[in-house]
């Protein structure tokens, strides 16, 4: 059975079927503040069975996802450091430094999938941003 590609780069590529509408319609929802989406309590449960984790969550999109993820890992007043083409640097503009009270540092990569740790050796300004 030859299933058409999903892609999920972006939610404008792939256009939901005329099922998938369907099912949207017919989801069981819930307050996601009060007592949360049971569809989504599910897709959440079957992603941590299959990656073997104890929980998992869903982001509706990449960019709530990316802050997330930097703010888990950094603290507000401290500098980022991305490879210089980096989407949260090239297609995010600001928002680390808004969201996250950041400051971006580029790395620029010399070949290779991902920077080399002896790349990020690189000079840090002191952080003008002073957060409280």
């Amino acid at each position: 059975m030859n299933l058409p590609a999903i892609d999920l780069r972006s939610d404008t590529v792939t256009k939901p079927s005329p099922g998938m509408r369907r099912a949207m319609a017919e989801a069981e929802v819930g307050d996601d503040v009060l007592d949360g989406d049971p569809t989504t309590r599910r897709l959440e449960q079957r992603v941590a069975e299959l990656l073997g984790t104890e929980d998992a969550l869903f982001f509706p999109s990449g960019t709530q996802a990316n802050q997330t993820g930097v703010a888990l890992g950094t603290e507000p007043g401290t500098e980022l450091l991305l490879e210089a083409a980096d989407l949260l640097r090239d297609g995010r503009l600001g928002e680390v430094q808004l969201l996250g009270g950041l400051r971006e540092g580029a790395v620029a990569r010399h070949g290779g999938d991902c920077a080399q740790v002896s790349e990020l050796h690189v000079p840090m300004e002191p952080c003008a941003l002073r957060c409280t």
